[in-house]
């Protein structure tokens, strides 16, 4: 094997980009960051810690944080389940080492235009989007973007530079540097954790077009097309295969349901009284029209979902096993329709449903407990999305839970960090440690 061939699957190329100065570099990928770090989370974890060698003094709301947004070796090839790309970040949130990942096509076409990893640096001091065709990157105004859910940021994007455009953006809870805001690309998919969403708009950039051209080359195309078919032909031939491709995520709720760990109030219980609307096959016949996958993915676990309701009425990704949970049981919702519809205002708002959620659950028990003058009730579905809404334009009481469930408590007190559930600031996700 040639020292060329050692290194094939990598596209050899790191796209640095200041909005402060408005510089764009474009350097050579290291040897020793693919033999050591591999791609992805590596990736991200190696540069992090090179640009911030002192990291507490690093505002992760300001110039000097960066936002990585890397690939790996298998991003753009045949290679099954290979679309997802990380995004690394000093957190907002958690104020350490962040990191988000995402499905859909975005980290492929990162490949395609040349790169394994794009670097953001500095400030911009107006709403911007960066433009990447190959060779080619712009830094372009915004402004018309401004306030912008992810639905319409993604098609006017696309709709302006070309329908093989992917697009990674941010809704108005970014704008807010709310901190649970997510990152998301080819409009349904999202990197959710660690307020990524939130540093993207501290550096007043709403989003990046990217459309690449260029050939992803391998070591050994014949091989490595028969080791994958070997790999789709172990994942269709598994016994859980049939379920996650149709039912999607939300068979994992009929699980911790069975198991009595879907958490529920808060998670004051893990047993749920309306599990048989939330059921994947409920779900599936009463609001599922599609399946949807992500680059190179047979799985297509992901699901596009319709409610019909005039109060709730929406069409979308629905909700996967977390957001269920989140928006669901945790607030202990009766019916499914509404869930759906606070899931996909906190996609085109560009929120984490499980931080949402999480801390809206906690306000309820807070509510309960006569912790705090709000009155709010378990089940009520219309507090839960007046909620998602306040939180991602920071309004009234909004603008506290945007600080993040941590903060929360830490303010309310009365002992009400016993039941927040967090770690570290960052809300948990649906799993129940108890189950």
């Amino acid at each position: 094997m040639t020292e060329q061939d050692k290194y094939f699957g990598y596209m050899g190329q790191i796209l640095r980009v200041n909005l402060s100065t408005g510089e764009i570099k474009k350097e050579p990928l290291p040897r020793e960051l693919m033999e050591d770090y591999i791609g992805g989370r590596g990736f991200g974890i190696k540069l992090l810690t090179d640009l911030l060698p002192d990291p507490n003094s690093v505002d992760p709301l300001g110039p000097e944080n960066v936002l990585i947004f890397s690939t790996g070796p298998l991003n753009g090839t045949m290679s099954p389940s290979s679309g997802r790309y990380t995004v690394t970040t000093k957190s907002p949130l958690t104020g350490i080492f962040g990191d988000a990942n995402s499905g859909g096509a975005f980290g492929a076409e990162i490949k395609f235009a040349g790169y394994d990893v794009i670097i953001v640096e500095g400030q911009a001091a107006e709403l911007v989007y960066l433009n990447i065709r190959d060779d080619r990157v712009e830094i372009l105004t915004a402004s018309d973007l401004a306030g912008k859910g992810i639905m319409d940021t993604t098609d006017i994007l696309v709709e302006k530079q070309g329908r093989d455009t992917k697009v990674a953006c941010i809704g108005p809870a970014g704008e807010n540097m709310v901190f649970c805001a997510a990152i998301a690309n080819d409009k349904y998919h999202y990197l959710a954790r660690c307020a990524v969403g939130a540093v993207m708009g501290s550096k007043k950039l709403k989003a990046i077009a990217i459309n690449g051209t260029l050939d992803l080359k391998l070591a050994a195309p014949a091989e490595f097309l028969k080791k994958s078919g070997d790999c789709y032909r172990k994942i269709t031939e598994d016994k859980t295969y049939d379920d996650f491709s149709y039912y999607g995520t939300a068979v994992i709720t009929d699980i911790a349901a069975e198991s009595g760990g879907l958490s529920t109030r808060n998670g004051q219980t893990g047993i749920f009284d309306h599990m048989d609307k939330y059921s994947s096959h409920a779900y599936r016949e009463d609001f599922v029209t599609r399946s949807e996958s992500c680059f190179s993915c047979i799985i297509h676990c992901s699901n596009y979902a319709v409610v019909e309701e005039k109060k709730y009425k929406c069409a979308g990704k629905g909700p996967e096993f977390e957001t269920f949970v989140a928006l669901g049981s945790r607030p202990d919702l009766p019916e499914l329709g509404p869930v759906i519809y606070a899931n996909y205002l906190c996609n085109d708002y560009g929120m984490d449903t499980i931080s949402v959620g999480g801390i809206i659950g906690f306000l309820f028990e807070c509510s309960e407990k006569g912790m705090i003058p709000e009155k709010y009730q378990w089940g009520d579905a219309d507090a839960v999305i007046e909620l998602v809404r306040k939180m991602a334009f920071r309004e009234g009481i909004g603008d506290e839970m945007a600080k993040g469930m941590k903060y929360l408590a830490e303010k309310i007190g009365q002992g009400s960090m016993d039941f927040a559930l967090q770690t570290k600031g960052m809300e948990l996700p649906a799993y129940d440690p108890r189950t």
